[in-house]
């Protein structure tokens, strides 16, 4: 009973958040978006209705701040709204780690492996830095995101971690 409550209760949410930004869309941009959804298979609709609350534009990356606070003493966050913090050659990573003004790690947060090309570009752009990397990849993305590395010679310069969306119940 829990469990169908909690469905019920997250597909409202979800559908009452994307009903918002969908009202602020122009005509065209509403003709794309459903020309889009339409050709999405039922598996796909279900895993949009997730998208919020694990995309990086729209997260508060607190899971990631939480767990690296007590290594690092400075976090900080780019989304691809905003772009505040870069590092060299205007490279702006999602997450620069850092202590006592000096960069340590920087993090890029993948919520999709797509499109393959631009991903392992920017991968590959990041790491030649030579500031330590690590991607965060949903936990069924973690082998995905390791074989790219592997095929892509980026497996020794680059780390690959997790993140997660728990929902806890009581």
């Amino acid at each position: 009973m829990k469990r169908i409550f909690l469905t019920i209760l997250i597909l409202n949410t979800t559908l009452i958040f994307s009903q918002d930004i969908y009202s602020e869309l122009n005509l065209k941009k509403k003709q794309w978006v459903d020309s889009v959804y339409n050709s999405l298979s039922l598996e796909e609709k279900i895993a949009q209705l997730f998208i919020n609350w694990v995309s990086p534009e729209q997260s508060d990356f607190e899971e990631i701040k939480k767990k690296y606070s007590k290594d690092y003493n400075e976090i900080k966050i780019n989304t691809r709204d905003k772009k505040n913090n870069s590092i060299s050659d205007n490279l702006y990573p999602d997450i620069i780690f850092g202590n006592y003004g000096e960069i340590v790690m920087i993090g890029e947060v993948e919520t999709s492996l797509e499109p393959l090309e631009l991903i392992v570009s920017n991968w590959r752009d990041l790491q030649k830095t030579n500031i330590s990397l690590i991607i965060f990849v949903p936990k069924d993305k973690l082998k995905d995101a390791r074989d790219i590395c592997w095929n892509n010679q980026l497996i020794e310069k680059v780390k690959v971690s997790t993140f997660s969306v728990e929902i806890p119940i009581s």
